[in-house]
């Protein structure tokens, strides 16, 4: 496909605002806190943080503020910033080198390196070149203090992307070697069981905690820190317990640690779940995850505010799943059964594979499900659920024709909120930008032009 025109080419007068962040607004009162006057704002930003929930389509934004308005009586954080004037709004292009539909990898490399690249590499051109990732060049010629932080696996694409070069998102290896020979400063999420103690004490600066309380108390002390908080994926915010700490918890260590030792820094904090929530079409789990997100926004929010030097960009690398509101008539029905949902599909499958082997009967698979979603499946819902299960089609789109479509569907039943497909989709998505030079952010925009602002307000050399 051609290639989008470059950002300078575009008239901002004449695109105050899309169509769909427009539709947004209107339903978005702003919020006191985000309403207060701020500390007069420097030309350039000393310090960045860059929030990402991963595979956040529009429509996950509304469904999680409708939610947000049902259960806390207020919209999202996010919501409030869409209608303060103060904040740039842009609606992003998030098309790769070889696909209108982007994965998490390629999107990600145009925040690390300013290219559209194939998916499934890693700040990898399609001309087989590097380009030095944008937080090691915040690092190496700006002098930033770095931090990654996710709630999955830390050498997942998104946290990899800012700071790695790889032809295949999988060598996750290579990743956190990459992380070691950069000496990023700071490292926070999941993925121990393929990240050794060993791996990282290449540098024995680096100091690794594994729990809850052993990365709280290490946040604020000099050197650097991996903290490796679960094995793989951390818990979806429904099904998470005290003893894993919640994105905002993270955020707020984390964004403190770095502020107290060290003179500037770069942090990209990722809410990565909420993708995958949307690709298992599981809307309690999204919903979940969505509001966790907006906590950590939050955090983001209150720091900045007290240090107009900092530059905020709350965002997405692409859509997922487009799940919406999708039954007509009153919805107090619906809001009511998905706040009194208990658990993720992701507990359900969990929790049947840990069952004796002669007790995985389809029966058993359905009363966990009718646990997770805090309903009652009628004999239609298990019918289907059972051809799902048996491998026999239930779904003509073929893409949707598998067990987790087909019980996101049941949940549509009961939650009012559908989903397109499993897949990330081409839709265009919001970003926001708040702090020193956020008004430079095209309002639309390319996943790229995100790394040419951040690239120009540091003043970092550009990429090759």
């Amino acid at each position: 496909m051609p290639p989008s025109p470059p950002h300078s080419s575009l008239d901002r007068r004449e695109f105050l605002t899309a169509a769909s962040a427009a539709a947004l607004l209107a339903a978005a009162p702003a919020s006191r806190a985000l309403a207060e006057p701020r500390k007069p704002k420097p030309n350039r930003p000393r310090n960045l943080i860059m929030l990402v929930a991963d595979g956040m389509s529009t429509g996950s934004l509304q469904v999680a503020n409708i939610h947000a308005r049902h259960t806390l009586g207020r919209n999202l954080h996010m919501y409030d910033m869409l209608a303060d004037p103060s904040i740039t709004t842009s609606l992003v292009n998030t098309d790769c080198a070889n696909s209108l539909v982007t994965d998490s990898a390629a999107a990600a490399s145009c925040w690390g390196c300013g290219h559209r690249v194939n998916n499934g590499v890693l700040c990898y051109t399609p001309e087989h070149r590097s380009p030095e990732p944008i937080f090691v060049r915040a690092k190496r010629h700006a002098g930033k203090a770095i931090g990654l932080v996710s709630t999955t696996f830390i050498q997942d694409a998104t946290p990899a992307a800012f700071a790695v070069n790889a032809p295949k998102r999988s060598m996750y290896r290579a990743v956190v070697d990459q992380y070691v020979d950069y000496k990023i400063d700071l490292i926070v999420g999941g993925g121990g069981r393929e990240c050794s103690d060993e791996q990282l004490a290449q540098d024995p600066s680096i100091t690794v905690q594994r729990t809850k309380t052993a990365f709280l108390k290490a946040m604020g002390t000099p050197g650097r820190h991996a903290a490796l908080l679960a094995d793989w994926h951390m818990r979806y915010e429904i099904d998470r317990t005290d003893a894993e700490p919640s994105l905002a918890e993270m955020s707020r260590a984390t964004i403190h640690h770095l502020a107290n030792t060290r003179e500037a820094f770069c942090i990209m904090i990722e809410g990565a779940r909420v993708d995958h929530a949307a690709h298992g079409n599981d809307a309690a789990a999204l919903v979940h995850d969505m509001l966790a997100f907006d906590d950590a926004v939050r955090v983001a929010l209150d720091y900045a505010k007290d240090d107009p030097e900092t530059l905020v960009i709350v965002t997405t690398d692409h859509a997922n799943a487009n799940p919406g509101i999708a039954r007509y008539g009153s919805y107090d029905r619906y809001l009511a059964n998905l706040a009194s949902a208990k658990h993720s599909f992701e507990w359900v499958f969990e929790h049947f594979r840990a069952l004796p082997t002669t007790g995985r009967t389809p029966d058993a698979f359905a009363d966990l499900f009718q646990r997770a979603i805090n309903a009652e499946l009628s004999t239609v819902e298990r019918t289907m659920l059972n051809r799902t299960l048996d491998n026999r089609p239930a779904d003509a789109f073929e893409e949707a024709d598998n067990t987790t479509c087909v019980m996101g569907a049941i949940a549509a039943n009961h939650f009012g909120v559908a989903f397109n497909s499993p897949n990330h989709t081409s839709d265009p998505v919001i970003s926001l930008a708040l702090g020193p030079g956020a008004d430079l952010l095209p309002r639309v925009s390319h996943l790229t032009d995100t790394h040419d602002l951040i690239q120009r307000l540091f003043d970092l050399p550009p990429v090759t």
